[in-house]
């Protein structure tokens, strides 16, 4: 296997998918990652993709202290209902086997609800006080402030539904923001109350509040009209808001809380903002069958090399520029397969058939013996 890696010059320092200029400012931020995410999300992947949004963009969209603080109660709520999977599927099994919970157990459980709830009440208070924000910081707090308030309701309702054995559903969930925001040129209309979708008993994410909830909001929310316009094709965009406003995983939630403690500790000592949290850059896979076709390769990428030293190509230009050209080289390694491919079937055919006369000859043989 050979890695050919593509590592984007973009006139940007910080490996962001903007310029060092526009990431100054949450706005002129925004308004980049919107114009480049439908050209190089595509060529990315959804998960490289994802790591941009969540390491590098959504910190520095937050402008203030304030921003920062508040986003740091929205990561808080997630890693404390990110704990509450494991449980979940613990007290389906006892509510199951016909036990009862413990008093303790009980107490726990709604402390840690009550706490949530908390959070969520200081996280919106802190939000509707920083009204000198930035209006991009501003509206993506509210929009991260209804998504921790979206996976809130389905835990709290997958708890509902398992105590009650059924009996019991929570319909809708009371969104602390509704109105019409904008994400990365993205219109969300986010309605005063959410259905809540909850699968069935016997759905294989019926625990897994995390996932179907996700999956409900990318439908309603946060990619509502992507399907009208895309249909089963692939949509960066909406891979890149579903990536922002959806529950961050622990490792996210580590990593985001370094890059905001990065960008804060910058702007207090009045130097440039810290290196991106994501290099920009991209690996492309393909099976070389000789060392002859890998070294052309390799004296393909030195020639395209000198081409961009040469011609002031954008970042956009480069990728997919190096890009046709291993898609013209896999199609002809694909076209030599195939070849191979066949010639292996004859041959295993011709082996076949030649069994088959001896087999038969050799039965003829024993007959005439008979």
């Amino acid at each position: 296997m050979l890695l050919v890696t593509v590592t984007s010059a973009a006139a940007s320092t910080l490996g962001l998918l903007a310029s060092d200029s526009a990431a100054s400012n949450p706005t002129s931020l925004a308004q980049e990652y919107a114009k480049q995410i439908p050209v190089l999300g595509p060529l990315m992947g959804a998960e490289l993709l994802r790591e941009h949004i969540r390491k590098d963009l959504m910190p520095r969209l937050m402008e203030t202290q304030d921003d920062r603080t508040a986003y740091e109660l929205g990561l808080n709520i997630f890693q404390k209902l990110s704990k509450h999977s494991p449980s979940l599927l613990e007290l389906s099994n006892k509510v199951g086997k016909g036990e009862k919970l413990k008093k303790h157990e009980a107490l726990d459980l709604k402390e840690s609800n009550t706490d949530i709830s908390r959070d969520m009440e200081l996280l919106q208070e802190k939000i509707k006080e920083a009204s000198s924000s930035n209006a991009v910081s501003h509206q993506t707090l509210k929009l991260v402030a209804n998504s921790a308030e979206g996976y809130a309701c389905a835990f709290k309702a997958t708890e509902i539904a398992i105590l009650s054995e059924g009996a019991e559903t929570k319909k809708d969930c009371v969104m602390p923001f509704p109105g019409s925001f904008i994400m990365l040129d993205q219109k969300i209309t986010v309605p005063a109350k959410l259905n809540l979708a909850m699968p069935p008993v016997e759905d294989a994410t019926h625990l897994k509040p995390q996932e179907w909830m996700s999956k409900h909001m990318r439908r309603m929310l946060w990619c509502s009209d992507s399907f009208k316009k895309n249909g089963f094709d692939s949509d960066a965009t909406c891979d890149a808001v579903s990536a922002a406003l959806d529950m961050p995983t622990g490792d996210e939630i580590h990593d985001e809380r370094e890059s905001l403690a990065g960008i804060e500790k910058s702007q207090a000592d009045g130097v440039a903002p810290p290196s991106a949290m994501v290099e920009l850059g991209y690996l492309v896979q393909q099976e070389m069958p000789s060392a002859s076709v890998m070294l052309q390769l390799d004296q393909e990428e030195q020639e395209l090399k000198k081409e961009h030293e040469a011609t002031e190509l954008s970042a956009s230009q480069r990728i997919m520029q190096q890009l046709e050209k291993n898609k013209l080289k896999a199609l002809e390694l694909k076209t030599q397969e195939l070849q191979t491919t066949k010639k292996l079937a004859l041959l295993q055919k011709k082996s076949t058939l030649r069994q088959m006369k001896e087999r038969l000859a050799k039965d003829k043989s024993t007959l005439s013996k008979m």
